[in-house]
């Protein structure tokens, strides 16, 4: 019987990434998300919450054609539909050869998933379990809803749970807002609210800001003084806006187009 400990860590297993991108509306995070596919030929598995991919899709059909696949859900269910169906889509490719670093969920943006969650759960109506216009099934399927947002916190953690057990890259998308911790200046993070945002953002190996520079430039910020963060130490406190410069550089690899490295302080540097 084997041990469920490991004890040898020279070899780090499975090298893909786990990371949360935020920014404001419009800088390009999605255009990010399809550079995945249109400038590494990965395989790109998007769900948009926001509708935000389908005019970049439909101005290249070409290029994204069997390289992106899109869905699009409005709910609790179909969020679940489409999670189920990427674990499928997931096993086709890894079948076929495909390694698992070259493939790609994305959750576009996980700030409107929480917002169409909770306009889900506010509008149901528990006090009469059947209606004329309500049938028992009906009421089971709202009530299994309340119970998911209250207890699973608008699925993020079933969410979660079941793409991260996927073993692939995984992005989650979040717009920005602005906090100002007690004696401390101004700083972005990710739009999210509650413990949902504690459970993404102490999950994932990196926390990208997407921010732009006076010359209209974008780039990657990983200062935790900034919001962002990088558990891993091996990231530039501002990095290339390359999802896949971001993993070749977290795992030093020399597969692939390598983040561009500004030789600026790193993250762990900056704790010491």
């Amino acid at each position: 019987m084997g041990s469920t400990f490991k004890t040898d860590f020279s070899d780090p297993g499975n090298r893909t990434l786990l990371a949360l991108m935020f920014g404001r509306p419009k800088i390009g995070k999605t255009r990010c998300l399809l550079d995945i596919a249109r400038k590494e030929g990965n395989y790109l598995i998007l769900i948009s919450t926001d509708r935000g991919a389908r005019p970049h899709l439909m101005r290249e059909p070409e290029v994204f054609k069997k390289k992106v696949a899109l869905a699009e859900p409005s709910g609790l269910q179909e969020m679940r539909e489409c999670i189920s169906e990427a674990g499928t889509m997931v096993k086709k490719l890894l079948g076929q050869g495909v390694l698992p670093t070259n493939i790609w969920i994305a959750v576009d943006t996980v700030t409107h998933l929480q917002i169409k969650l909770l306009q889900e759960a506010r509008k149901i109506d528990l006090r009469a379990p059947a209606t004329a216009d309500r049938s028992d099934e009906e009421f089971v399927r709202d009530f299994q809803t309340e119970v998911d947002w209250g207890i699973n916190l608008t699925l993020m953690s079933e969410q979660a749970d079941k793409l991260v057990s996927l073993g692939v890259n995984l992005v989650y998308v979040a717009l920005e807002r602005t906090e100002k911790p007690k004696g401390q200046p101004e700083k972005p993070v990710p739009a999210l609210s509650g413990q949902s945002r504690d459970r993404l953002m102490g999950d994932v190996d990196v926390i990208l800001h997407m921010a732009q520079g006076d010359d209209g430039k974008r780039f990657f910020e990983t200062d935790y003084r900034g919001g962002a963060g990088d558990r891993t130490g091996r990231l530039d406190r501002v990095e290339e806006p390359s999802l896949l410069g971001i993993l070749n550089k977290v795992f030093r690899s020399t597969n692939g187009s390598a983040a561009t490295d500004t030789k600026t302080t790193s993250n762990e540097e900056a704790q010491q």
